[in-house]
């Protein structure tokens, strides 16, 4: 069971390293998350024109993307960046997240 924790934990410290490291999304990773997120097939994303990109589908705005940093300059615990896209329909209502950015220090368990 230890051997199995220990596993799991090896592997969660991997994903966050590499989503820690910042790799900014091409914009057909953005176009793919944003239909996907929306339940469209597809949608087109308009240049950023202030803290927000529209996100287009059938010649309509049906969205909006923004980037945590760039709209509230949001930090984690320690006070380092935290980016995170996210997708907010006409509604107002969030309808899909992407972590792009996380600087927190990995805690030491002790194991």
């Amino acid at each position: 069971m230890r051997r199995v924790f220990l596993t799991l934990l090896a592997a969660a410290v991997a994903v966050l390293w590499i989503s820690a490291a910042g790799a900014q999304p091409s914009e057909t990773d953005l176009r793919r998350f944003a239909a996907t997120s929306l339940g469209v097939d597809d949608v087109e994303i308009a240049p950023q024109d202030g803290p927000s990109r529209a996100v287009i589908s059938g010649g309509e705005t049906v969205a909006w993307l923004g980037s945590t940093w760039d709209i509230a300059r949001s930090a984690g615990y320690s006070g380092r960046p935290v980016d995170i896209l996210v997708l907010v329909d006409r509604r107002a209502v969030i309808r899909g997240t992407l972590l792009v950015s996380q600087q927190e220090p990995v805690l030491t368990l002790g194991i």
